[in-house]
Formats: C-alpha cells, sequence, structure tokens
C-alpha cells in the first residue's frame, strides 16, 4: 500500500469538494443552506475568509432560528495546509481541538484530537497520475477504490466492508464538472442520487438529492462574494 495518513474526514463532502474545485477564483463560498423537501431552511453554515483568501478561517452552524449551534476556527500553515481546527460550543467553550502534521511530501501524517492520537488510519495509494487509486481504512476494514475517465476525471468510488459493496457513479461534463452522482447497493440497483448546478461563473450554486423514485429527499443552496 502506499503512503500511511491520519485525518479528521479523508473524503470531504461531496459538495465542498465541488465548490473548491470547480468554481471560480475570483468567488469565495460564503453560506451554505440545508432545506428540506418542502424548502423550508433547517440549518445554514457561514464561512469567513482572512482578507478574503481562499483558505477558510471560521465555519458557523446556525439552525432554523438563526441561533448558533456550534462554530469552528481553522488555522493553516504557510503552504496553506490545515494545521489545526477549534470547535466551540454555541457559549464559546471549546469542546474539541484537532491538529494535523504533515510529511515533506504534503501528506498529513498524525492527526491529534484534544492531545490524542486519532485512532484511524489510512493507506493510500496513487495511480500513474497520481491520482488516488485505493483508499484502505485500516481501523474499520473499508476500502475504496477509485476509477477515472480518460480525461482523469473521477467517475466511480467502490466502497467495500467485508461483504457489503457500495458504488457511487458520477456523470461529468466536458470540464469536469460533477453534473450527477448515483449511489447503488449493487452496480445496477440505484437507492438515491444526487443533482448539482452551477452559475455561469462555474460556481456550485445548488444541490438536490432524490429518491430512485424521484421524489426530492433534501436540497442545498450556496452564496457567494466577490474577491
Amino acid at each position: 500500500m502506499g503512503k500511511r495518513i491520519t485525518t479528521v474526514c479523508i473524503i470531504l463532502g461531496t459538495l465542498l469538494m465541488l465548490a473548491a474545485c470547480n468554481s471560480s477564483t475570483e468567488y469565495l463560498l460564503t453560506k451554505e443552506i440545508n432545506l428540506d423537501a418542502d424548502c423550508n431552511v433547517e440549518s445554514y453554515i457561514t464561512y469567513e475568509y482572512e482578507n478574503d483568501e481562499q483558505n477558510i478561517v471560521k465555519k458557523t452552524m446556525y439552525n432554523e432560528e438563526d441561533e448558533i449551534e456550534f462554530y469552528n476556527v481553522i488555522r493553516y500553515d504557510e503552504q496553506g495546509r490545515e494545521i489545526e481546527s477549534t470547535n466551540f460550543n454555541k457559549d464559546g467553550q471549546i469542546e474539541g481541538v484537532t491538529n494535523w502534521i504533515y510529511d515533506e511530501t504534503g501528506y498529513k501524517i498524525v492527526e491529534l484530537k484534544e492531545g490524542r492520537e486519532a485512532k484511524e488510519v489510512v493507506d493510500v495509494t496513487l495511480n500513474e497520475n497520481g491520482d488516488v487509486a485505493i483508499m484502505e481504512f485500516l481501523d474499520t476494514g473499508i476500502v475504496e477504490e477509485y476509477e477515472y475517465d480518460e480525461n482523469g476525471f473521477l467517475v466511480m468510488v467502490k466502497s467495500t466492508l467485508g461483504d457489503v459493496t457500495t458504488f457511487t457513479k458520477y456523470i461529468n461534463d466536458e470540464k469536469g464538472k460533477v453534473l450527477k452522482a448515483e449511489y447503488y447497493v449493487s452496480e445496477d440497483n440505484v437507492i438515491f442520487y444526487t443533482r448539482y448546478y452551477y452559475d455561469i461563473k462555474g460556481n456550485l450554486v445548488g444541490e438536490k438529492e432524490f429518491y430512485s423514485n424521484g421524489n426530492l429527499i433534501n436540497e442545498k443552496e450556496y452564496e457567494y462574494k466577490k474577491k
């Protein structure tokens, strides 16, 4: 296997990865709104930046009553890599601190939570193009395999735990933006899917999740500001 790393969440939420990778660098994500199937706001997250740089320095979660639930303050090193995230409750009291240490190649090699080494350890294998090919979560036994098309765009993730295998398939446009993600319990049995929507600048502005029969489960909306 490849390099061993530890991380809070190896795979970020699909949405935030899309927003970070596919949106215009002229704009910064400022708000994520979570809505139910009836378009009622359930919660929302605000994002703050320092000097309009790309790195998020504070994330605040609000409930439907506009009350703070919790917030995170994030620090970075000189290379712009996340090195510390402090989680505060609604009263401003520290709930937890997570730190990351990197090796010379840029991989996260140590994650510390409240002074204790994290339990989740992941082996990563890269393909010949430098993309993630296999991720093995050593503590849970989950193995994830990544497939790409001829353009280098991610098209499928196969996740296996014991005898159970699930699949996530991605449909992309010609520029690599994900238009649809389909979630399967077998290769031909979709259980739900997500559609992604972009503005003319390429910013991810919406996400809708549906059951396989087409009924809406929930949706998200995203707001930006120009740098």
